[in-house]
């Protein structure tokens, strides 16, 4: 067995003894707590792996059949410390960390909470539902994930059939028959409920997938365009399920105007809307949420980095919009991160939020990387929980991997971590909110890629990720002082030291 492999035990009992089966049960069901204590002087570093190279948009689907052994599962190495700068070769790999250079601060690592989700979640019954939310919110016995994006209605993967909440034929111009029920009946307010009780200071943002149908010139939730003579309606229901939501124990931060505006897609809930109508959403939006006093903040786009810069553009110049929108949103499914750098030279008071994409392996955890190197204050994962099967999902999107796989034929346990569960941990156990990017070298995919952050309790964390095949040897310099040392292939991990001083800051939304 590899040093350090996981061979893990379920907290019902059942034990998966060590053998050749590809099928170990290596799942770390109930994660340690995470001790981040420093020593005086000491560097502590914990790794996370994959076992399998495969690229950020293509997961090892072997996952689906059963979970298997991981090298390092948010594991903390020895200690390491700095010593003074010695003369190197002039091909050694060396990350230049400097705190002085500041970028964005940083909302935060999250992930989606929809129907489905729920759905595989409220299958396994109270009790484990309760232990997997710990494992992925609690700060000290989870992952501290610490943002959660909510669906406004469906989206397209769903236990049921999709909805919004005023699914009136004929039209419902006074919304008589909005209803946030189906919420309450698929169980999505008792899970939001029970993550907010889980961890106090996780943050809420949503977003919908289509306006009822009789807002759109389709007349149905699958495709088709919102109409612009149903703007002023719409901006009341947006702030109707931000007060029921309110309501019910779940303050919602931040607003989406719409997931993915430019996509018109008949097989899923979807809603083509023009630059100018989310220009005139927005300000509609900002005039409820201040007759309500509501502090719900507006983001714009919500899509691709490929067409983010003329979008971006086209709603904040109009002067209106721009002084109520406080973020642009973007996902990765198309286009290249640099772009968010692009929007930020153009439109530097508006933050960047990344809110949706599934990131896989060590790849992923570099690709997260780019993101904030592209000034990024978020990162947020779509889905947490899938069946073997990879539902439910009566939608037309692929079938993958998260970062949870609940069982319906592996006996050794009722659910399962991938190995995304451990490699996200090293930014969200590490990363705090608040924590600003600082200057670091880049490095290259051929050797290591990094990213770094100071945290407001005066931590430094370096994220450094090997996409390699092999081991690679590294310095690490901060200042006058550096530290040699080397990280195995296909494994990413966190180093955190004391910096002289704490950075004194602290960022909501």
């Amino acid at each position: 067995m590899q040093r350090g492999a996981v061979l893990i035990t379920t907290l019902l009992g059942c034990a998966s003894p060590p053998s050749l089966d590809p099928c170990v049960g290596p799942d770390q069901l109930g994660d340690p707590a995470i001790d981040p204590t420093l020593a005086p002087g000491a560097v502590g570093q914990w790794w996370s792996s994959e076992e399998h190279p495969f690229d950020v948009d293509h997961p090892d689907t072997i996952w689906f059949e059963c979970p298997r052994a991981i090298a390092h599962a948010l594991e903390r190495m020895p200690d390491l410390a700095f010593g003074p700068i010695a003369p190197r070769p002039a091909d050694t790999t060396i990350i230049d960390v400097d705190p002085a250079t500041t970028y964005q601060t940083m909302l935060g690592t999250g992930i989606s909470m929809e129907a489905a989700s729920v759905a595989n979640l409220g299958a396994l019954g109270p009790d484990l539902r309760h232990e997997a939310l710990v494992r992925v919110f609690d700060p000290i016995h989870g992952m501290g994930l610490q943002l959660v994006r909510v669906t406004i209605g469906t989206s397209d993967f769903a236990s049921t059939r999709w909805y919004t909440y005023d699914d009136v034929p004929a039209g419902d111009d006074a919304l008589a028959g909005f209803s946030i029920e189906p919420d309450r009946q698929l169980g999505i307010l008792d899970v939001l409920r029970e993550i907010h009780a889980i961890a106090p200071d996780v943050q809420f943002f949503a977003s919908p997938w289509s306006p009822p149908g009789w807002m759109k010139d389709s007349g149905k939730i699958t495709g088709g365009a919102l109409r612009t003579d149903k703007i002023a309606i719409y901006a009341l229901y947006l702030r109707r399920f931000v007060e029921a939501y309110r309501d019910e124990g779940i303050p919602i931060a931040a607003l989406t105007l719409q997931n993915e505006p430019r996509a018109d897609n008949d097989q899923m809930p979807s809603c083509l809307v023009t630059a100018e109508q989310e220009a005139s959403l927005a300000t509609a939006l900002a005039d409820e949420l201040a007759t309500a006093n509501l502090p719900t903040k507006i983001w714009a786009y919500d899509h691709n980095f490929d067409a983010v810069v003329d979008y971006a553009t086209d709603v904040l110049r109009d002067p209106s919009a721009a002084a109520v929108i406080s973020g642009i949103a973007l996902h990765d499914y198309a286009g290249d991160p640099s772009a968010m750098s692009a929007v930020h030279e153009r439109f530097p008071d508006h933050d960047l939020v990344f809110t949706e994409k599934t990131l896989w392996g060590v790849a992923g955890v570099d690709r997260a990387a780019q993101y904030f190197r592209n000034w990024a204050r978020s990162y947020v994962s779509w889905l947490a929980m899938l069946d073997q099967d990879g539902g439910p999902n009566p939608g037309p999107n692929s079938e993958k991997p998260r970062r949870f796989i609940r069982s319906l034929r592996y006996a050794g346990a009722p659910y399962y971590a991938t190995p995304e569960h451990y490699l996200f941990g090293l930014y969200s156990r590490f990363v705090q909110v608040g924590a600003a990017r600082i200057a670091s070298s880049p490095g290259s995919a051929a050797t290591v890629t990094d990213v770094a952050f100071a945290n407001p309790d005066g931590t430094i964390a370096v994220i450094v990720i090997n996409q390699s095949d092999v081991a690679q040897s590294f310095v690490l310099r901060a200042g006058s002082l550096e530290l040699a040392t080397s990280l195995d292939a296909r494994t990413a991990a966190t180093y955190l030291w004391r910096a002289e001083a704490p950075q004194a800051r602290s960022e909501r939304f």
